[in-house]
């Protein structure tokens, strides 16, 4: 069975780190990626960030499909 990616949207709520870690060890879980206007302050441990413009932006969907 192939793998995902995980989009987590990103901003002012952060996302409780349980959660984060429940995907990341999920084994059907390839990535985690986070996605927001600006990057986190501190790295986020097993997540990728793309940055956005917005969740339904044309070229937040091209960097999700590329």
């Amino acid at each position: 069975m192939n793998k995902i990616h995980c989009f987590v949207p990103f901003g002012k709520q952060h996302v409780p780190q349980h959660t984060l870690d429940e995907l990341g060890s999920h084994p059907l879980v390839k990535q985690v990626c986070l996605m927001g206007a600006e990057a986190p302050e501190t790295s986020v441990e097993g997540c990728a960030f793309i940055q956005t413009d917005g969740r339904f932006s044309t070229d937040t969907l091209r960097q999700i499909a590329g």
